[in-house]
């Protein structure tokens, strides 16, 4: 191009800038730290701008990067544009902004180091708003010897005069949390119950231990709403170790286990959590949405992607959102539409995470592994199961999904599970290979930054871990439990949606928020403790009762209160008839 573009002999004279660079990258301009390419200013003249700018480095900007330079460098020609804004502040004490490039010419590579700059103004206009003017010009740089290195022909620069900033309003709204939108909504959400003669079935304070009875304002009601799956919460052998590590440990660790160090029962803990899911090894957090939130957001980020199974729980998806990866839900349980997903995205991204649960928390039921499993080998991906409520739930000993489908733990990449359940204590884990456990042991922020597991927690987890391996006719009675009450439901006529029985999850589908609603309020008269999922936790249609089974339920327990359900629903029903 070089006998086709107008290549003028360098300007000569001009005048010092009156304005110091640094005083330009200070008040004047907003370029931060990188972006400040204008090294010297040279001379200023009637129609034109002289200095030197930095060039720059692909490794610089993209980390990882294998370039080794750019085809046009834009650390030049930006700092190029800086040159010219600089010679309109001086001049007109206005802020120049690049409008346009009508043709960019690149006559040569740029060079490592400084090139020199130069803009001659050719041209003035009116601008697009009030008080703006446009100037036209050309952009051209050369090596220390002269060479033309590129040409920016018929650059645009519009000028605006900067406006005073408004006078600041203050708004209620931006410190008073009433008047937010969401808070809003939900006071009106609860007063409206309230104003229909709806009992809140939130927060109820209980008393004593949540097993298969609950005490609640000095009634004993059968409870449904415990994660106390083997009955492990209250064991007195768990309750004894977990005094016992009280005494001998205190209330706290008191600081990160980075920080300050650990106790035995962390490794113990985390060792045999790890062998139970066949992993190499494991790390506990001190609470569960934690452990995926911190786990995922740490792991992925732009330019990965993530495939989760539409249903999966709000912790993942909080820390897929906090990964800004780029993210895609399937359909529920549908290996088949996860193949149509990667298909169209794999070869997009770098690392692919799919998500699945092993057992889904609101409908109880179990995912194909196997068929995920096999897509995960064949498209490249890393597979994450959230056991939450599998592990201690299914399986012939209560291991999890892996070993109720036979499978080695080996072949999962990250085994992620809770100990407020099956474990009888508070926090999550996640296990799989040694090298991601070690990197997320020195770098994850949630657990890095936060204080270690408590001696209580620690040791009531991994009490009831042994116990859990130790006794496992409690897995077993809590699967026939669940077999039991599933199947009760079913003989009544109650939706249990995809539940098939097979995990301690049975829900009792209503259809609508305010059947779920009522049919919560008239089993507590009837001393069933159950709770309702509504809109907007589930769609309406999807609106139902949760039920939690435990190996302590008695099968009178269960066959009463399923035929507690189906009749107080029939009289919702015809009470509140839907159209």
């Amino acid at each position: 191009l070089e006998g086709q573009v107008d290549v003028p002999r360098p300007s000569t004279g001009g005048d010092p800038s009156p304005i110091e660079l640094s005083a330009f990258y200070g008040p004047v301009a907003f370029h931060g730290s990188m972006l400040q390419g204008l090294t010297r200013v040279d001379a200023i003249g009637a129609d034109f701008a002289r200095g030197s700018v930095a060039t720059g480095n692909p490794a610089t900007w993209i980390p990882d990067s294998q370039r080794r330079a750019w085809v046009i460098d834009p650390l030049a020609l930006d700092s190029a544009l800086q040159l010219s804004g600089l010679a309109a502040w001086v001049r007109e004490g206005r802020a120049g902004t690049p409008i346009g490039i009508r043709r960019l010419a690149v006559l040569s590579a740029m060079p490592a180091g400084d090139v020199a700059a130069e803009v001659r103004f050719a041209s003035r206009a009116a601008g697009s708003g009030a008080g703006a003017d446009r100037w036209g010009g050309t952009l051209y740089l050369r090596d220390a010897r002269g060479k033309m290195l590129l040409v920016a022909e018929d650059t645009a620069v519009e000028l605006r005069r900067s406006a005073a900033a408004p006078a600041l309003v203050l708004k209620p709204e931006w410190t008073n949390p009433a008047l937010w939108p969401a808070v809003q909504d939900l006071k009106i959400r609860l007063e409206m119950a309230q104003a229909v003669g709806m009992r809140n079935p939130y927060f109820a304070v209980h008393d004593g231990t949540a097993r298969n009875t609950t005490v609640v304002a000095g009634r004993e009601l059968v409870n449904f709403s415990s994660y106390n799956y083997v009955g492990l919460s209250g064991d007195p052998r768990v309750v004894a170790a977990t005094c016992a590590a009280v005494e001998r440990y205190g209330t706290s660790v008191s600081a990160s286990r980075v920080a300050s160090g650990e106790r035995a029962f962390h490794r113990d803990l985390e060792r045999e959590l790890a062998a139970a899911q066949g992993a190499e090894d494991a790390l506990v957090f001190t609470a569960g949405h934690a452990t995926n939130v911190t786990t995922i957001g740490h792991l992925f980020g732009k330019g990965d992607l993530i495939l989760h199974d539409e249903l999966i729980h709000d912790s993942a998806l909080q820390g897929i959102k906090l990964s800004g990866a780029a993210r895609r839900s399937f359909r529920h349980d549908d290996p088949a539409h996860l193949e149509q997903l990667l298909v169209e995205l794999r070869g997009h991204h770098e690392k692919c995470l799919v998500v699945i649960e092993g057992v889904y928390s609101m409908d109880g039921d179990i995912p194909d592994l196997p068929a995920v499993l096999a897509l995960k080998k064949k498209y490249g991906c890393l597979l994450m199961v959230d056991e939450a409520h599998s592990f201690g739930v299914i399986g012939a000993t209560g291991r999890g999904i892996a070993e109720h489908f036979g499978i080695d733990g080996r072949e999962i990449d990250l085994w992620m599970g809770t100990l407020s359940k099956s474990l009888a204590s508070c926090g999550g884990w996640i296990a799989g290979a040694e090298p991601v456990i070690t990197y997320l042991r020195y770098t994850a922020p949630g657990f890095v930054y936060s204080a270690g597991l408590t001696a209580a927690n620690g040791v009531a987890a991994l009490t009831a871990l042994r116990l859990l391996l130790e006794e496992p006719w409690r897995v077993h009675r809590l699967q026939a439990n669940a077999r039991i009450f599933w199947q009760a439901l079913r003989d009544r006529g109650v939706d249990t949606g995809p539940a098939l029985g097979g995990s301690g999850v049975v829900p009792a589908v209503t259809g609508n928020s305010l059947w779920a609603l009522q049919l919560s309020g008239r089993l507590l008269d009837l001393g069933v403790n159950v709770q309702p999922i509504v809109y907007p936790a589930v769609a309406d249609d999807a609106a139902r009762l949760r039920f939690f089974l435990s190996s302590t339920h008695t099968e009178e327990q269960l066959t009463s209160s399923a035929a507690k359900v189906a009749d107080a629903l029939a009289a919702v029903k015809a009470e509140f008839p839907m159209p």
